[in-house]
């Protein structure tokens, strides 16, 4: 599949989960990130950056309001995709998702018990 395409679908599923789950506050992104103290990765200190994240030890909420971060600020900022592109073409995009698999996982064993 076409990274276009991925992208595209990708950011069409992030806005539309937004949109169907308001009690969830995801368009309040970047307090999701501060609280989830994910600022310093961000901000490219230190030599930390996104792929720095420590994906694998956050929650679903936080690994969401991440991704919608990471979208928006590419969108309004560079306005070009091609941050968030790379974000796809360096792994980060898939290790989110193989952890949002993960806890999807396991909160199915949970209501399977």
């Amino acid at each position: 599949m076409p990274i276009g395409i991925l992208r595209d679908f990708h950011t069409d599923s992030l806005n539309e989960y937004v949109d169907q789950h308001p009690e969830e506050h995801l368009r309040s992104y970047f307090e999701i990130v501060e609280k989830a103290g994910l600022k310093r990765y961000l901000e490219h200190k230190d030599g930390e950056n996104e792929n720095s994240i420590p994906v694998e030890k956050l929650d679903g909420h936080s690994l969401v309001g991440l991704l919608i971060f990471l979208y928006r600020q590419d969108r309004f900022c560079s306005y070009d995709g091609s941050e968030y592109l790379k974000l796809f073409t360096n792994g980060f995009i898939l290790r989110c998702l193989k952890r949002l698999k993960e806890l999807d996982d396991l909160e199915s064993s949970k209501s399977v018990q």
